[in-house]
């Protein structure tokens, strides 16, 4: 090493600030961009159905993790501007 102490990172994304009209397939494309989506958590509310604005996301591999994260915190999606953070 370089003597440089790099933190690991997971490969699990937060997405937030997601419109409410977002689809899962819509979130897949724009995630697949950047490499294998594992899985993908679309947070309901569960009496109505409707999208809580944030979703989970499981990355193949930190690479594309932080690929992501670098691509898409602070796109916008729909007129809104999303966060995406490594998940915790």
């Amino acid at each position: 090493m370089d003597g440089v102490r790099r933190k690991a990172i997971g490969t699990r994304i937060y997405i937030g600030g997601l419109p409410l009209t977002v689809a899962e397939s819509q979130l897949m494309e724009l995630l697949g961009a950047f490499g294998k989506v594992l899985s993908l958590t679309l947070e309901r509310d569960p009496f109505t159905g409707d999208s809580r604005g944030f979703a989970i996301v499981v990355m193949q591999g930190a690479r594309a993790t932080r690929a992501a994260i670098a691509g898409l915190n602070g796109h916008m999606l729909n007129g809104r501007r999303v966060t995406v953070a490594p998940a915790v």
